[in-house]
């Protein structure tokens, strides 16, 4: 039988990771709708701010963090709107269209707008030795390779993490984002 402490402390545990990426959220100046893609951008512009690229990514301390997005459109249009004022460090963001995977080597993040298992697998194993932040648009893409997986749950975005599949990528990602993460890999 649980003690009426240790009741607390499960959902105490169950509350931190959604408060947490509330504070990671509030800060940036963007009035949201009820768009799940406009969440989902400015989830990443808050979470770029924990990660660090391997030397020789960036020419220079004030290149932009190039964001490219591959499949769904509505994620280019979120991403660019909200990105095209936000920051990290001295970096701003370029946000921009890639007709495929094979164009990935242009950016720093990629993010995958396909839904589709299929193309979660593909876009993981295509993206998985490039220097790049994967993310896809469900918990799966993670599970298959890719760097983040995120997914809208009950209005607000939640993530699991493969660190494996960052650590490969040469990428370095944050304790405080792997403590937020549903699932680390």
């Amino acid at each position: 039988m649980h003690s009426h402490r240790a009741t607390i402390g499960i959902a105490a545990r169950a509350a931190a990771p959604i408060a947490s990426l509330l504070i990671l959220i509030a800060p940036l100046d963007v009035a949201l709708g009820d768009d799940a893609s406009e969440l989902r951008a400015v989830f990443i512009a808050k979470i770029v701010h924990f990660v660090e690229w391997p030397e020789g990514a960036f020419e220079t301390d004030t290149d932009p963090i190039r964001v490219g997005v591959v499949g769904d459109p509505s994620y280019f249009d979120a991403l660019d709107r909200v990105l095209a004022t936000a920051e990290s460090g001295s970096r701003s963001f370029v946000v921009r269209r890639l007709t495929g995977l094979e164009q990935a080597s242009l950016a720093h993040i990629v993010i995958v707008g396909d839904e589709s298992r299929g193309a979660q697998r593909r876009a993981a194993r295509a993206l998985e030795s490039m220097p790049v932040l994967s993310i896809g648009p469900s918990f799966r893409f993670a599970e298959y390779g890719g760097t983040i997986g995120m997914e809208l749950y009950q209005g607000k975005i939640a993530f699991d993490v493969n660190h494996s599949a960052a650590r490969r990528a040469g990428l370095r990602i944050s304790s405080k984002v792997l403590r937020l993460a549903t699932t680390v890999y």
